[in-house]
């Protein structure tokens, strides 16, 4: 994405709903996302990130919720038509546009898919916003500056600034595997005895 923001709020998406398959994949999620970011976006398999991903790309529509890139709403645009300004970085690098190159290059290709100057003329602006899913603790705090957690389609964990600079791989991992589970576990527990009031 250009050096625009991104916001998605309350994105919700079932999958197969009204069935005994039902997969509550997104459960109003919201990211703000500022232009020119770098975020990287970590999660277990089903805690949401490719429904999420696929949302902003367009090639999932949402059950509701918005995702706005700059003041344009993009929720239900065509994904042919948001491929202008949005590029997407597969975490398999043989998915990707050039396996040979770096994150910045890839990046830098997609952005000039809009662009008609030189491939370089990017790199003099970096400002391109970019989240980023990974399942690789260690690249999840060393790229960009920002990292957010993603447990049973929500937000479990948000780190920058100061937290994240001190937070390691293995301290990332203890929250990966016990805080947001648990987390979503007692916000569930919450809401159900809320209703029962």
């Amino acid at each position: 994405m250009s050096g625009v923001p991104l916001s998605v709020q309350k994105l919700t998406k079932r999958f197969e709903a009204g069935t005994v398959n039902e997969k509550l994949a997104l459960d109003g999620l919201s990211l703000e996302v500022p232009a020119g970011q770098f975020v990287t976006v970590l999660g277990s398999n089903g805690s949401g990130k490719s429904t999420l991903f696929n949302a902003i790309l367009g090639k999932v529509l949402p059950d509701s919720g918005k995702i706005l890139l700059g003041e344009e709403d993009i929720t239900r645009q065509k994904d042919y038509r948001r491929a202008l300004n949005i590029g997407c970085l597969h975490q398999n690098p043989l998915r990707g546009t050039a396996p040979s190159m770096t994150i910045e290059e890839n990046l830098a290709l997609a952005y000039t898919r809009k662009a008609s100057r030189s491939f370089f003329a990017v790199n003099h602006r970096d400002k391109i916003t970019t989240p980023m899913i990974t399942h690789d603790m260690d690249y999840a705090l060393s790229m960009g500056s920002r990292t957010v957690m993603l447990s049973g389609g929500r937000v479990v964990l948000d780190l920058s600034g100061p937290e994240r600079q001190t937070t390691t791989a293995g301290m990332l991992a203890e929250r990966f595997y016990t805080r947001p589970r648990k987390r979503v576990e007692a916000e569930i527990t919450s809401e159900k005895n809320e209703n029962s009031l």
